[in-house]
């Protein structure tokens, strides 16, 4: 195996199954002219617009923890009303996760990309102006409808990259996120004091705008394009990333295999899918994964707050920075460990760290510790959540992908809707106990998912039963290897070849 300069990860395996067309072109799958193609500067650049898409939304999503008590007293507000303003934008985020899932995978990836992102800069930018609780929780309402579709721009990145290099990669995008998380913190620890709640908005905003700006440059999902049948297209757009890359792939004669077409169109068909004999035992479990890391990850953020409330302004922002930076380490562990461990081993571990970390936070020792166990309980669901994108960005095939992460993405809004009310209103105890329940359960499930989806093809459609899943049981085939899709002949491959 020669690994080209400038591209960070060639072929996997020396010997290819690969297939020859009649015009005597080399026919490869979507995983294998990607994989050719390489790890590089393409995929560097759309991480980066995706990436700075994924830290405004963290911004836009976690701002309200910040918010609420300069809104109460601005328009005071009687108690409840604030986690009814919360429920609000985890309702739009509920409606925009499901629309913009099935606009993805109908429309393209960038339609979906960039509607939800209008969204959510032009909402964001109008929360500012608002003049009363009323327009506020409208158009945080759209606010939410443009950041149910952040699943959006993670789909777009996973379809172009190599298969080696997948895992880690969707790993190290969700930093963006992370450093977005961080950023709120420090943006509202500078702001709030000197200039209102107002000014935060219109800062926070400004990541979309730099999104919106950056998002014409950004090309259509390939995989998209070839489960369209617009396989020329699909390969042109390949041998573009091979170009930018430096890899050889685009000097070689070469053409894509036929992938099969969806033939589910309407969204009931696509849902319906969804409760396939072959999807539902994964998408069971992935609901209830999405559903508990809502939960967990938006109860520990919105209960963190009260934690700290007798400390001085200057702690009480302190501690919740150091809260934050849970989510680098957050990010560091499942990036050693996910492809070590395998998918199902990393999440029920990080599900019980939190579940752990709660059940300790119950004893509400109020001193400096309880800092440390927040900061623990933060990182584990934090990292969960980013290992369970990537698991579902594996599970469903390219037809389907967006629609699955959109519903699982709805799933997790209606945990996110009580716990905007159980963090408020609960008293501590009893919301940690719930979390820490939670937790616990998340991680039993995690053990008991049907599919082991770490260094497996992402697969493009779903047949029958027996032609989805691989020979063990264990993935789904890799686009354009079906049955009778297309004649494939074994050829070994010169260690120096492309």
């Amino acid at each position: 195996m020669m690994t080209k300069k400038g591209v960070g990860a060639t072929a996997s395996k020396e010997d290819l199954d690969i297939g020859m067309s009649t015009s005597g072109e080399v026919v490869l799958t979507m995983t294998e002219a990607l994989d050719r193609a390489g790890m590089g500067a393409f995929q560097k650049r759309i991480m980066a617009i995706c990436g700075v898409c994924s830290a405004g939304d963290a911004m836009e999503a976690l701002l309200l923890s910040f918010l609420l008590q300069d809104i109460k007293s601005e328009w005071n507000l009687e108690k409840g009303v604030d986690g009814l303003l919360g429920a609000v934008v985890f309702l739009g985020v509920f409606i925009g996760s499901l629309m913009s899932g099935l606009i993805s995978d109908k429309f393209g990836r960038w339609y979906g990309f960039v509607i939800t992102a209008s969204m959510t800069t032009v909402f964001g930018l109008l929360s500012a102006t608002a003049p009363s609780i009323t327009m506020l929780c409208v158009w945080r309402f759209f606010v939410g409808v443009g950041l149910g579709g952040g699943h959006t721009s993670f789909t777009l990145f996973t379809e172009f990259l190599p298969s080696e290099n997948r895992g880690k990669m969707l790993l190290l995008n969700q930093a963006f996120w992370s450093c977005g998380a961080v950023l709120e913190v420090v943006l509202a620890w500078n702001i709030l004091p000197h200039y209102g709640w107002r000014t935060l908005l219109i800062v926070s905003a400004v990541p979309g705008i730099v999104v919106l700006a950056l998002s014409a440059w950004m090309p259509e999902s390939p995989r998209y394009l070839a489960v369209q049948g617009r396989l020329t297209d699909a390969r042109d757009l390949i041998s573009r990333v091979s170009r930018v890359n430096g890899s050889s792939l685009h000097l070689q004669s070469w053409t894509l295999a036929p992938v099969p077409h969806s033939h589910h169109t309407t969204i009931s068909e696509k849902v319906s899918v969804l409760y396939s004999a072959a999807l539902w035992p994964t998408t069971s479990r992935l609901w209830a994964l999405w559903f508990s890391s809502s939960l967990l990850y938006y109860g520990v953020i919105f209960l963190s707050p009260r934690f700290f409330t007798n400390d001085t302004p200057q702690d009480y922002y302190i501690s919740l920075l150091i809260a934050s930076l849970a989510e680098f380490p957050a990010l560091l562990v499942p990036y050693t460990v996910i492809d070590v461990w395998g998918r199902r081993r990393t999440l029920a571990t990080l599900y019980a760290v939190c579940a752990v970390a709660c059940l300790v936070l119950t004893l509400q020792l109020r001193s400096t510790l309880d800092v440390a166990i927040v900061f623990m309980a933060r990182g584990g669901v934090s990292a969960a959540f980013i290992s369970l994108y990537v698991v579902t960005a594996e599970s469903y095939p390219t037809s389907l992908r967006s629609t699955g992460f959109g519903v699982a993405s709805c799933v997790a809004r209606m945990a996110g809707i009580s716990t905007s009310f159980l963090s408020e209103d609960a008293s501590v105890s009893l919301a940690l106990m719930a979390f820490a329940t939670t937790a616990a359960i998340a991680s039993y499930v995690s053990m008991h998912l049907p599919n082991e989806t770490a260094n497996k093809a992402l697969p493009s459609e779903l047949a029958t039963l027996p032609e989805a899943l691989d020979s063990s049981g264990h993935g789904l085939l890799d686009d354009g290897e079906r049955s009778g899709s297309i004649p494939r002949t074994k050829v070994t491959r010169s260690t120096t070849s492309a």
